[in-house]
């Protein structure tokens, strides 16, 4: 990560930021394998963290930034927060109201990050028609709900948001970004292998989930505050 930028102050801020979310994963995990009802708990701390650090940048060069549509992963980390609100801290249960919130947040999310990759005409139009395969194939299949459908549509953005970024549309997207919306597909995939699975299959695949998720979230975060650094 470059960090010529950074003041000596943030330097030491950053360092401490992935100490901390490390620690936190760690708990996570351990919190799975002794089956902690309230896993939520140690969760949700993960993201908030998350978010104030992507704050501090945001307030404090969000508004001087060279580029200011890079201000759009700081959108996206913002709505992140909101988004684990209903599926992590409040233990919303799948298929209820909550969850159907959730996955409404997330899918903004994604779409915060398309814009920020300047997704291409090309691109929506790849998006809308997987998404119209997928209401497709849930009708078939008899279970074309709100929730399902919403999980799909999540799948598609990240997915091709994965691509838009690796194929660099955007020339300055960077590897720390591309690596964390690549995280971000990985724990999307686990949590929709944990709704199609059962057993100890879904309990080996449930403990993967976060050990995508912290990383994405950490390395989106930090794609964000190297942009601040460009600030001359």
């Amino acid at each position: 990560m470059n960090n010529a930028g950074y003041t000596d102050a943030e330097k030491k801020l950053i360092k401490a930021y992935i100490a901390v979310e490390a620690v936190i994963l760690i708990m996570i995990q351990a919190a799975k394998l002794m089956q902690f009802e309230h896993r939520g708990r140690i969760m949700y701390p993960a993201i908030v963290i998350n978010t104030a650090v992507a704050a501090y940048f945001y307030v404090r060069y969000g508004r001087s930034l060279k580029d200011r549509h890079d201000n759009l992963i700081a959108y996206a980390l913002f709505m992140t927060l909101v988004a684990d609100w209903f599926l992590t801290f409040t233990g919303s249960k799948y298929g209820g109201m909550e969850y159907i919130y959730g996955l409404i947040a997330f899918c903004t999310v994604e779409i915060l990050y398309a814009a920020y990759l300047r997704a291409g005409l090309l691109s929506i139009i790849v998006r809308a028609l997987l998404f119209l395969a997928g209401l497709f194939g849930l009708y078939k299949a008899g279970m074309l709900r709100a929730d399902a459908a919403l999980g799909i549509l999540n799948m598609i953005l990240v997915l091709v948001n994965v691509i838009d970024a690796w194929t660099a549309r955007r020339k300055d997207t960077t590897i720390l970004f591309r690596l964390g919306i690549m995280l971000f597909l990985c724990c999307d995939i686990t949590v929709m292998l944990k709704v199609l699975t059962s057993g100890s299959l879904k309990t080996a695949i449930s403990f993967m989930t976060w050990i995508f998720y912290v990383p994405a979230q950490v390395l989106l975060t930090l794609a964000y505050a190297e942009a601040c650094t460009d600030r001359k």
